[in-house]
Formats: C-alpha cells, sequence, structure tokens
C-alpha cells in the first residue's frame, strides 16, 4: 500500500535524504513515499511567506515508481496550499531520459527565468477543472 508520511524525526529525514542521494538540509520539512511500509523515497521542501518550495521528489536509485512519485508530489502541493503559499517552485525538475515528466505531470510549467512554477491558489478545490 502506498503512504505519504510526514517525517516527525530529523535523524530518519536524513537517513533517507542520503539512501535517495538527496542533500539534507535540516530546516527543511519531508514527506517519505512508503510502500508497504518501506521508504522508497523522500520529498524535501520548506515554506517561506507566500512560496513553496519542493527541493525535489526523489526515490532511492534502485527504485522506479511515477505513481507513487506523482502522488507524493500532488500530496506536498496540497499541503503547502493548505498553508497559504500558493506560489510553488519545483527546484529539480529531474534528469536522465525521463527530464522534466514528473515536473509536467504534477502541473509546472517552466519560466523564462528556468524556474519550475504553479500558483496553487484554487487548484486543490477542483483539480479536474485546472489546466
Amino acid at each position: 500500500m502506498l503512504k505519504i508520511l510526514a517525517i516527525q524525526q530529523k535523524e530518519a529525514q536524513k537517513a533517507l535524504c542520503d539512501a535517495c542521494g538527496v542533500p539534507y538540509t535540516e530546516t527543511d520539512m519531508a514527506y517519505a513515499i512508503q510502500v508497504d511500509e518501506i521508504d522508497i523515497g523522500i520529498i524535501p521542501f520548506y515554506i517561506k511567506g507566500s512560496e513553496g518550495f519542493i527541493r525535489t521528489v526523489k526515490l532511492k536509485p534502485d527504485i522506479e515508481d511515477f505513481e507513487a512519485q506523482f502522488i507524493g508530489g500532488r500530496g506536498c502541493m496540497n499541503f503547502i496550499d493548505l498553508c497559504g503559499a500558493h506560489d510553488c517552485y519545483l527546484l529539480d525538475a529531474g534528469d536522465g531520459s525521463d527530464k522534466y515528466r514528473l515536473a509536467i505531470a504534477l502541473g509546472f510549467k517552466k519560466q523564462p527565468d528556468g524556474r519550475w512554477y504553479m500558483n496553487l491558489a484554487g487548484f486543490f478545490e477542483d483539480p479536474c477543472k485546472h489546466t
């Protein structure tokens, strides 16, 4: 069963960052992506004023599960929106053969300055009608 869970302990967050090859930032919040009670990925993020910043949605190197990444990313975006930070940025839009696939699926658009941005205002109120 897929679960997206807030990481409560900084030691656990650091360990999962290390396992996924993600730099650890102590001040970040993070969600763990779990399948069948096993941590397979991490979503570190932070909120600054009216802006939310998702550092990455990263799985462990030996795991491929796009659906888990997508659901985890959307869950994090929803939390950021509920906190009142409607301007959201994805700082690591991916690499490799599927570069930008997740960013685009989540709804982010690449801006002229190169950043991946999405306005979350109203998105989770009626997501089926959001473009």
